[in-house]
């Protein structure tokens, strides 16, 4: 099930909302940074980084997913994008890479204390909360877990204004085939959702396509696939292994 909602980001001067359109992970974290850059003055100072987690076969192993149908929230993504947020512009010599860094994960069902919301009754409620990091990756990740080469994570990482001010998607990626079909993920049915004349495998979000400021200067429309595919050099991003990501090398890029 598609649909579009705000979600709720508990800042420190009151609530923050944030659009919001399943499958368009993506764009939900361009508008987040939009938002979020703009409503500093309800958060402790921060600084804030997108995240892309794909691998070589684009196939990617996460938990604690609310379009799960499994009691563990397991989903194999293609690729995934969060948000960090540390309120620390640098890490200090005594500070751990758990001190004051977050986790906003649009698609998750963990809330602001790492615990996942409302898994008794079996629902996949909506949470709009940072989470702590290592709560999140320990969680998310299930780092302890041997994955195969195809599936090992990589994670491409941007600055929040390198992503804003670069990232393009003209949404093709989610168009449907020549042939006028797409076989949804559930049941083999055929899944159409029109916007307009165009017709999308997943309903796409209310607001116009992303073209972010450089992209439109250099007449990029897209770039989403370079992003995640993994082997791509995008000189304004760093690739990272899990390793490298856990012990927060991201930090100074």
């Amino acid at each position: 099930m598609s649909f579009c909602l705000e979600l709720s980001v508990e800042g420190d001067g009151g609530d923050i909302y944030l659009p919001y359109t399943q499958f368009y992970c993506e764009e939900n974290v361009y508008k987040a940074i939009e938002i979020l850059s703009s409503e500093s003055n309800k958060l402790a100072p921060s600084r804030y980084y997108v995240v892309f987690i794909s691998s070589p076969a684009n196939a990617v192993p996460l938990w604690c997913q609310k379009v799960s149908k499994q009691s563990d929230g397991f989903v194999l993504w293609d690729y995934h994008v969060i948000i960090l947020r540390s309120t620390i512009e640098t890490r200090g010599a005594n500070s751990s890479v758990e001190d004051n860094l977050y986790v906003l994960d649009f698609d998750t069902i963990m809330t602001a204390n790492g615990l996942e919301s409302d898994m008794v009754q079996g629902r996949r409620d909506l949470v709009g909360n940072f989470v702590k990091f290592s709560l999140y990756c320990s969680k998310t990740l299930r780092p302890s877990l041997r994955l195969e080469a195809p599936y090992q994570r990589v994670f491409r990482v941007f600055t929040a204004s390198q992503y804003f001010n670069w990232f393009a998607s003209d949404r093709s990626h989610m168009l449907l085939s020549n042939n006028g079909m797409e076989i949804s993920e559930t049941q083999n049915q055929v899944a159409i959702h029109k916007a307009s004349s165009i017709s999308y495998i997943k309903p796409p979000p209310s607001w116009p396509p992303i073209q972010g400021p450089q992209a439109r200067q250099h007449g990029i429309t897209m770039n989403l696939m370079d992003y995640f595919n993994m082997t791509k050099d995008v000189s304004y991003s760093r690739l990272l292994s899990q390793e490298d990501f856990l012990t927060g090398a991201f930090f100074g890029i």
